[in-house]
């Protein structure tokens, strides 16, 4: 529930446009952004929890998604703070 009340605020679609997600879309996402690799195989998902060192409060959510290429492995990143 902590992190629904920091993904969902609605400050965000100031800066990422749309609406805040309600709490029924947010569950429904939650099982497909728990999987390790995209189901093609092709790329992994690493999702994470941000929190303030100082109180351990939740004040974002990070996602990485590592592809292998020829040249080793590269990244995408996204955070919302």
């Amino acid at each position: 529930m902590e992190m629904a009340e920091t993904v969902a605020d609605r400050s965000l679609p100031a800066f990422t446009g749309g609406a805040p997600p309600t709490l029924a879309e947010l569950a429904s996402r939650h099982p497909a952004q728990g999987l390790e690799r995209t189901p093609d195989g092709t790329q992994g998902w690493l999702n994470g929890a941000l929190r303030e060192r100082s109180n351990g409060a939740a004040m974002g959510h990070l996602q990485s998604t590592p592809t292998a290429d020829r040249g080793g492995c590269t990244a995408d990143l996204a955070w919302v703070i």
